[in-house]
């Protein structure tokens, strides 16, 4: 274990199984909310020692500075979606629960949910301890895994278990903070005491102009850049933008071109798709976040292909996309982030899977260089408003304050 850390405060673990392997240059919720929390509160950050993106053991546990870390052991899997990630989960479960019981005292649990084995067993031990516990949703489990399966009514009763897991976790919960109100709202169907914290994901805008200036990758004088950063799964429809992009071709837009940064899954699927077409992509696989901040930053505008049965709400995406100041274009049907495209003129929403009303959308773009700035200038604006963790995760410290004390 990482540690250094002195003096007698109250002690807050806080749980994200998903964080990124290059914690001190990445972008986590969890890792930021370490360092605002341990000001005030000893802090204790919990892990797990499986690289999700990469599909393999993390490296040796960096040292960092003001609380404590830990990787907690995950014998890892394959697949998103498998029973190998099933079991795995619940080894992580089993050794978290270890690790919590291993410390003297708690006094505040904060857990993201997903996964739920790690949630359920830090809301188990609470709960025999008498220990408060907030749970922060990032993600809708079951529901991200239903919609891969058509069958609805199969789907349903499959699930059924794990959903009865989570409306527990939520019923239980002294608090809930949520990464959008969607979510939030899904929760306090379960709840007697309703209400709750939304704090978006994010990112700190001080560390994100200073990464965008200092990682401009180079990019050649008259190229228009599409840019889509995020994972290569079934939630995104990259296929939608390279067959709008065929459409531009067509039209003679030969300086348009589509950069890809990020794996998954699919990304080989998508790699292929696009060989043949004559357009221009570039797959760049995972960067790191400063340098795929680097890309966002002399991009022209960001694209948001989100399938239209994704349950996905407020994503760390829109967050990036908002900071860097880039329109957006995005086929995503959640109203929340609908709603904030309107509001504050950032960005068309397409309806529909339509390649053709996407091509229009970025070619409206190119063609109306005062639409783009002002759109670039109103996504600034949401992003520094709404996305600007200095300003936005407030919230989040006077909830736990408030169930705590300082």
């Amino acid at each position: 274990m990482a540690n250094n850390v002195k003096g007698d405060k109250k002690r807050i673990v806080i749980i994200g199984q998903y964080i990124d392997e290059g914690i001190e240059s990445g972008n986590s919720r969890f890792e930021y909310l370490a360092k605002m929390l341990s000001n005030t509160f000893e802090i204790y950050l919990l892990t797990s020692s499986f690289y999700h993106f990469g599909k393999r053991q993390k490296g040796s546990m960096p040292n960092i500075e003001g609380y404590h870390l830990d990787f907690i052991y995950e014998p890892g899997y394959r697949r998103n979606v498998g029973i190998g990630r099933i079991l795995s989960h619940k080894v992580f479960g089993r050794n978290l629960f270890k690790k919590i019981k291993s410390l003297e005292k708690i006094d505040l649990i904060y857990c993201a949910i997903p996964s739920i084995d790690a949630a359920w067993k830090a809301m188990k031990y609470a709960r025999r301890n008498d220990v408060p516990f907030i749970l922060d949703i990032q993600d809708l489990w079951p529901e991200a895994f239903q919609m891969i399966i058509h069958n609805k009514a199969f789907s349903q009763i499959l699930f059924a278990p794990m959903k009865r897991k989570v409306n527990y976790l939520y019923e239980q919960s002294n608090h809930i903070v949520s990464v959008s109100e969607t979510y939030l709202n899904r929760a306090n169907e379960q709840r007697t005491s309703k209400g709750g914290t939304i704090a978006y994901l994010g990112t700190d805008k001080k560390t994100f102009d200073k990464f965008m200036a200092e990682n401009p990758p180079n990019k050649p004088f008259g190229e228009f850049w599409l840019t889509y950063v995020g994972t290569l799964g079934h939630s995104y429809d990259i296929k939608l933008i390279i067959e709008a992009m065929s459409f531009l071709k067509e039209k003679k837009y030969e300086n348009i071109v589509f950069h890809v940064i990020g794996d998954g899954p699919l990304k080989q699927q998508f790699v292929d798709y696009a060989k043949g077409t004559g357009i221009k992509v570039v797959f760049h696989g995972k960067l790191s976040y400063p340098k795929a901040v680097g890309y966002l930053g002399v991009s022209d505008i960001a694209v948001n292909p989100i399938v239209p049965k994704s349950p996905a709400s407020i994503i760390n995406k829109h967050g990036d996309y908002a900071m860097a100041g880039l329109p957006v274009v995005s086929t995503q049907l959640s109203k929340e982030y609908i709603d904030l495209l309107k509001t504050y003129r950032a960005g068309i929403t397409c309806y529909g899977r339509d390649p053709k009303l996407v091509a229009e959308a970025i070619e409206g773009y190119y063609n109306n260089k005062n639409l783009l700035e002002e759109h670039g200038r109103n996504s600034r604006l949401m992003g520094e408003e709404l996305f600007d963790r200095e300003r936005t995760y407030t919230g989040i410290m006077k909830a736990i304050e408030d169930i705590v004390g300082d």
